[in-house]
């Protein structure tokens, strides 16, 4: 397996360095004849207390007939065989418990249902031969956090000893989301794509499934709940035999049709439905022990990727080495290919830390493509209750700061009805790349159809006495939090969680 990583502007050669060897850690463990393409950005807008999150390309509603022929084929190891042999016996649909919708959205209640599709990380049906394994399209995008200072807390990026006490391990933060990118998620996190804050160093309500709006809307998505499964959901029981998607409970992680249990699972971010606080797609917090693919790592601490977790990746899809790793030898490995795409030695390379911003690039247009392929991005719920899309249609009433941002040629922002006012819908449509500030929204008169300076900064909207920005309109920049998967968090006097 190869990794082709690009990188925003402000990664540091350090960062750089780290994903290339976290690349080289996984292709060590895994040997399939594919290419993972992700982009690796720093950002200072995640919330308070996350280091980082993955974002997945995705191939929605994918045959789950195709995938059991897929996987059998693909299939080469002894937990491929017990996989394959204890699956269910219709080939060509599944039974999962779901949580069961009231009148009031999502209940503790659970319901069997049946459904015969499932979604697969693009990663993961490449290595399935679902997808042409070096198709150059963008099979993640995965955000570190630059501002851990306001925390007191550094990145720890030295292999060699233990980290500082007030650090983050840097290459396992790494490993941790690119292993999401592969495809370790789970469709019990879909309703919302949330990320996983502590109470300590969030304003959201405790339960964290961004429900505590005035009209007390939840987030669902409309394709129905078992659209969401995914392929290690596939793997994913409860005591009754039966695969689970329920917030809360006891799922756990069987390579035998739930048999015997192998590991558990976290439970969902939605304490208020029994879930433990922690996104589903992760191992139950364990202190380390299940695996890297745990939700959290103490301060200070370096996490490893164990048998466990080599297993999950193996049992949806991907071929296992037999390779042993040596940090050290990866890192050298990684530095000497950064230097030769510079042109330069290693010696210079560290000598001009610098240099690395050569091979950084924007790569918005191609993050908004993959988003927009992979369909289930393109809902979400605002606090207002209504749906919207993720970026060519915004929700004044939900987004309200004011930050510099960039429109592409040809896309048409559309600023939809917002329903606490009632106002009309508005559209802009970019033809040039362009400005518009100070914008006032009547309530019948639409916006000018063309722009033609070159930036769009913050365009106020002014509703019945409601003023609102206009943000985030670039297709990087208005990736939510609630789309990152695994994203990580830091609790200050325990734990960063992933």
């Amino acid at each position: 397996m190869n990794f082709a990583f690009t990188y925003g502007s402000g990664t540091t050669l350090e960062q750089v360095i780290a994903f290339e060897t976290a690349g080289r850690l996984w292709s060590t463990y895994l040997t399939d004849d594919v290419t993972v393409n992700i982009h690796i950005e720093p950002s200072s807008t995640l919330p308070t207390g996350v280091a980082g999150g993955a974002l997945m390309g995705i191939e929605a509603d994918e045959s789950y007939a195709t995938w059991r022929e897929r996987l059998a084929a693909d299939g080469k190891s002894t937990d491929d065989q017990t996989v394959l042999q204890t699956m269910p016996s219709n080939p060509d649909s599944f039974t999962a418990w779901v949580n069961e919708i009231g009148p009031n959205g999502m209940t503790s209640n659970k319901v069997a249902q049946n459904s015969n599709t499932l979604n697969l990380s693009r990663a993961n049906a490449k290595a399935l031969g679902m997808r042409d394994g070096q198709d150059s399209g963008l099979d993640g995008y995965i955000l570190m956090n630059d501002q851990l200072a306001d925390l007191g807390l550094i990145w720890n990026y030295n292999l060699n000893g233990t980290p500082p006490a007030n650090s983050v391990d840097f290459l396992s933060v790494a490993v941790h989301e690119i292993g999401h990118v592969l495809g370790f998620y789970s469709g019990v996190d879909a309703s919302g794509w949330q990320i996983t804050p502590i109470a300590e160093f969030d304003d959201d309500d405790d339960d964290d499934d961004d429900d505590d709006d005035i009209n007390g809307a939840v987030e669902l998505d409309p394709r129905g709940i078992l659209k969401n499964a995914t392929s290690l959901d596939m793997m994913r029981f409860s005591n009754e035999g039966k695969l689970d998607l329920v917030v809360g409970g006891s799922p756990f992680f069987s390579k035998n049709g739930g048999t015997t249990k192998d590991a558990d699972f976290a439970t969902g971010v939605d304490r208020n439905l029994g879930g433990d606080g922690y996104q589903a797609s992760h191992w139950k917090s364990s202190g380390g022990i299940l695996g890297i693919m745990e939700p959290d790592i103490n301060l200070g601490t370096r996490r490893s990727v164990t048998r466990l977790d080599q297993q999950a990746l193996d049992v949806i899809g991907w071929d296992l080495g037999t390779g042993s790793v040596n940090l050290d030898a990866l890192q050298a490995q990684a530095k000497q290919a950064l230097a030769d795409r510079l042109n330069v030695t290693v010696e210079q390379l560290e000598a001009t830390p610098t240099l690395v911003q050569q091979l950084t690039q924007d790569r918005s247009q191609d993050v908004a493509f993959m988003v927009e392929q992979s369909q289930i991005y393109e809902w979400r719920r605002s606090r207002s209750g209504r749906s919207s899309g993720w970026w060519h249609e915004i929700n004044p009433a939900a987004v309200t700061s004011s930050v510099d941002t960039e429109l592409s040629t040809g896309w048409e922002v559309s600023v939809g009805t917002d329903e606490l006012t009632n106002s009309s819908q508005q559209t802009v449509s970019v033809a040039n790349q362009g400005t518009v500030q100070d914008t006032t929204d009547t309530g019948s008169s639409p916006l000018s159809s063309q722009i033609s300076d070159s930036t769009l900064n913050s365009t106020l909207f002014t509703t019945d006495s409601l003023g609102y920005s206009i943000v985030r309109l670039n297709a990087i920049d208005a990736l939510s939090p609630n789309y990152l998967i695994g994203s990580e968090l830091i609790n200050l006097g325990l734990s960063s969680v992933f």
